[in-house]
């Protein structure tokens, strides 16, 4: 379980189950579970590269500060992801999703 509030560069984690909440900026957040990971990205300032998250199971809410874009790569058997950021490639932000089932959504805030 990782809380993390704050200004940071890249952030990478690997775990075998993962609970992830993370309120702030940071260069990149690059996320890998063998399992399941649930992840709460509340994202207040750009510039962020990447928002990758790798895990067998996902459920993500991701926030994006307003009039931000994103690039999607979305790649799961079963999905259900609300793309709520406005597409744009490239845009401000990458968000790649791999797993088996990919639930969630992007907004703007």
């Amino acid at each position: 379980s990782i809380d993390a509030k704050g200004n940071f560069g890249k952030i990478t984690t690997h775990a075998e189950h993962m609970s992830l909440t993370f309120d702030g900026r940071a260069d990149s957040l690059e996320l890998r579970a063998a399992g399941v990971a649930t992840a709460r990205i509340r994202v207040q300032q750009l510039p962020i590269s990447l928002i990758s998250i790798r895990a067998r199971h996902m459920a993500t809410s991701i926030s994006l500060p307003k009039g931000a874009t994103a690039a999607y790569e979305i790649n799961a058997p079963f999905k259900v992801f609300e793309k709520g950021v406005p597409s744009a490639n490239p845009g401000d932000t990458t968000i790649r999703l791999q797993g088996d089932t990919v639930v969630g959504s992007a907004s703007n805030e």
